[in-house]
């Protein structure tokens, strides 16, 4: 009896213990952070406008307006130099929309910098959901899911194979925006 006692406290003790310790997803997250600030890039926890969101989301039980919030984490770069006069260009998708303007931001965006912007989006990982460029950064907001659906954890190889892929991607980017800058300005 007194070893069922024991082996009781234990269980009650280790428990909450084991509770505390990072599940699968998190040990993901945590990958491609740390991937990503080795890599240079800026990492900030956000909250994006979720456009595919349900009627509960977007009215309360009492009737109140909501603003639909997707939590992710956005993946930051900064322009090579501020660029002076520009017009930001703030872009979400969801997972079955195209690409489309943030609603949060109306009169954000030009014709000819998102056309500017446009190729890149294709190449952008698919469980991106939002694209803002501004003057001083460059924002991914991204949902940190692996490239491929998989079941096995993400190996910090692979999280940094990821994230190399979205830093390059921000580098061509924002080598295409100064240089449409440098046109526009002069």
């Amino acid at each position: 009896m007194t070893w069922l006692i024991v082996i009781v406290a234990l269980l009650i003790i280790i428990g909450p213990v084991m509770y505390l310790l990072p599940n699968r997803r998190e040990k993901d997250q945590r990958s491609f952070r740390d991937a990503a600030r080795t890599a240079g890039l800026t990492v900030e926890l956000a909250q994006l406008y979720k456009i595919e969101s349900e009627p509960h989301e977007r009215v309360s039980a009492g009737g109140a307006i909501r603003v639909p919030k997707l939590p992710c984490a956005r993946y930051g770069m900064a322009q090579s130099q501020p660029l002076s006069r520009f017009p930001e260009v703030h872009l979400v998708r969801g997972r079955t929309l195209p690409w489309q303007a943030n609603p949060e931001y109306p009169g954000s965006g030009n014709v000819s910098l998102e056309g500017v912007i446009t190729p890149f989006l294709d190449r952008l990982p698919a469980t991106s959901r939002g694209l803002s460029v501004t003057g001083s950064m460059l924002w991914l907001y991204w949902t940190e899911m692996p490239g491929e659906a998989r079941n096995v954890p993400v190996s910090a190889a692979d999280a940094r194979v990821e994230v190399e892929t979205i830093r390059d991607l921000l580098s061509e980017l924002r080598l295409a925006v100064a240089e449409w800058h440098g046109r526009s300005v002069s």
